[in-house]
């Protein structure tokens, strides 16, 4: 077998290669030539956006007179794209790029979001025809326009709700080709096609129909008026829609705003979690981060963290990310940088933090909300960052990882708050009433469950939830197994409810005390001796660990502490010149 020769690109030229993928039928041998263009030259082509495949999975395709070996799934493509009448001249980063040259791979990927936005067409194949596919394609133009009764084809939302099962949707690579894509891409399933808007149009129109009537709408005019409604319930197609909407019309994104776009896509090489979304940053962002595959994972994610803190976006960003915990893969990555490639609950080891945060918009950080904060030093591994020690963590009880057995550690919790609150206070004169109120202010029944709502991040916890904490913990206290129904029969007293927020904020996390009578939930590698901080711009508390063999830390987690997260200790403390700032080297 033999190689593809790759001729040098001319990156000055902005020169890339171009497939021309001979007209043949479905059973003919696929013949393939390359080319050279440059892009300012607006040659005529179209890019393909497609998933590479499992790369053990190959066939023969001729490239220049060379048998070349590709995965199947992109002979698949190919294959059904390519015309019988004429030739196929298409850009597919597998072949058009010389993968086995990393700075060429460097400077072509760099490109790839021009290559994308100049190409004069977009195809966008989402894999081979199913049971379903051919008959919604020629249903969409009509659904988009009112024309179809859904009820009468039931084969358009079977199809769209199993879109999650093509490997298509839940690639990164594919947001930044479809988000900047000029023209409309053209999405096509095996032999049909249609262009984005109608495949995207006719999803509105049968989400709204089909989570009418599982109650997952919210009026905003009157309830007859079925046009007039938002869908709660969202699939990855709503967030790709939005994605493309945002960029093509803010010309652009943060990274902050990417990897929480992005954060449930895949991607074979871990740097590709970063290097995906760089085309699609703001103009004035996009060289901040080089695109360079010879670099460490940890640099690569530690450098997209330098970025975010850079735009004062760190604080706040870190506090809703899942950190990574001591059987992290990645080598060397600092505390204070998250793994990327495991931003999706399926793949975390440990709770997500979010959780933690207080119903919005209350802030840890009070009149220090927007505070830009944060500068990462050239090694790539220290954070530089402005915080107010809060205390020192003394007292930890680590959650079972089932509700039941949080539940069953409820009395030894109350009982670790109520030793808590006796404790003698170690700070000023000055300080000692502001602390005292810190830690009698918030019952424990709020605390457990960061004082939202079940399901809100925008409300408090409703009242009723003390009677049916107290509830719980009688039951308990007791040494009942089953907590009692009552929620699911008196208004007045929703335990059934209440038991669910706990189920979503106690498992595997931590209840901690400190030496003046705080108390909090935090993650479970909180342990005594810890230091619990604010750092300013962030909505919750970080809890930190001093190193032993210098002055530096290690960031253990966020945190939610009974009390202060309203930006009471910022505002009464540190605004009042009580309590001085302090500056921590975190690694």
């Amino acid at each position: 077998m033999v190689a593809i020769h790759y001729s040098a690109l001319n990156h000055a030229e902005r020169e890339i290669r171009l497939l021309t993928v001979q007209s043949g039928s479905t059973k003919d041998r696929i013949d393939c030539s390359l080319t050279h263009v440059s892009l300012t030259n607006h040659p005529t082509y179209s890019a393909l956006s497609y998933v590479w495949g499992n790369p053990e999975e190959r066939v023969p395709i001729t490239v220049e007179g060379a048998v070349v070996l590709v995965t199947k799934k992109l002979w698949i493509a190919l294959r059904s794209l390519r015309s019988g009448t004429g030739d196929l001249i298409v850009w597919v980063d597998a072949v058009c790029i010389d993968q086995t040259d990393v700075p060429e791979r460097n400077e072509q990927v760099a490109m790839m979001g021009d290559i994308y936005a100049s190409a004069t067409s977009v195809l966008i194949w989402i894999g081979e025809a199913d049971d379903t596919s051919d008959v919604a394609f020629d249903l969409m133009p009509g659904i988009m326009n009112r024309a179809v009764d859904l009820r009468a084809h039931s084969e358009a939302g079977s199809f769209y709700f199993g879109l999650s099962g093509r490997p298509w949707f839940n690639r990164v690579w594919i947001m930044q080709e479809l988000a900047l894509a000029t023209d409309d891409p053209i999405v096509i399933c095996g032999s049909q096609r249609v262009c984005w808007t109608t495949f995207v149009g006719a999803w509105q129109v049968v989400a709204k129909e089909m989570f009418s009537e599982m109650g997952q709408v919210r009026y905003l005019g009157r309830q007859a008026d079925t046009d007039n409604v938002e869908v709660l319930a969202k699939i990855k197609l709503d967030l790709l829609k939005d994605l493309r909407r945002h960029v093509r019309g803010m010309g652009g994104g943060s990274l902050r705003q990417l990897l929480i776009f992005s954060r449930t896509s895949e991607a074979s090489k871990a740097e590709d979690r970063i290097y995906a979304l760089l085309a699609m940053l703001r103009k004035d962002d996009r060289a901040s981060i080089a695109i360079d595959y010879r670099k460490p994972i940890a640099v690569v994610y530690a450098e997209a963290m330098a970025h975010i803190f850079s735009i004062g976006d760190g604080p706040d960003f870190l506090s809703g990310m899942w950190l990574s915990d001591p059987g992290c893969q990645i080598s060397d990555l600092p505390s204070w940088v998250p793994d990327f490639s495991s931003q999706a609950a399926e793949k975390a080891t440990v709770p997500n933090s979010v959780a933690f945060r207080p119903p919005y918009p209350r802030t840890v950080s009070g009149p220090g909300a927007d505070a830009a904060n944060g500068v990462v030093h050239p090694d790539m591994k220290t954070l530089e960052i402005r915080a107010l020690h809060v205390d020192i963590v003394q007292g930890v009880l680590l959650f079972d990882q089932s509700i039941d057995g949080c539940i069953r550690q409820l009395p030894e919790v109350e009982a670790m708050a109520a030793r808590a609150m006796e404790r003698e206070l170690s700070v000023t004169d000055e300080q000692q009433p502001f602390y005292e109120n810190y830690r009698r202010s918030e019952p424990l029944w709020r605390t457990l469950v960061s004082n939202k709502r079940r399901g809100s991040g925008y409300d408090v916890a409703p009242m009723s939830y003390e009677a049916a904490f107290r509830a719980i913990l009688s039951s308990a206290k007791e040494g009942e197994h089953t907590p009692p129904s009552l929620g699911d029969e008196d208004p007045a007293l929703p335990v059934s409810e209440y038991r669910q927020t706990l189920q979503e904020h106690l498992p595997c996390r931590t209840f901690f005390t400190t030496r003046n009578g705080l108390v909090g939930v935090g993650m479970p590698g909180v342990r005594a001796g810890d230091q619990v901080t604010i750092w300013f711009g962030a909505p919750v508390p970080f809890i930190v660990r001093e190193c032993e063999d210098d002055d530096t830390y290690k960031l253990v987690g966020a945190a939610y502490v009974a009390g202060i997260m309203e930006g009471q200790m910022v505002d009464e403390l540190y605004c009042e010149d009580l309590a001085d700032a302090i500056t921590l080297l975190v690694k």
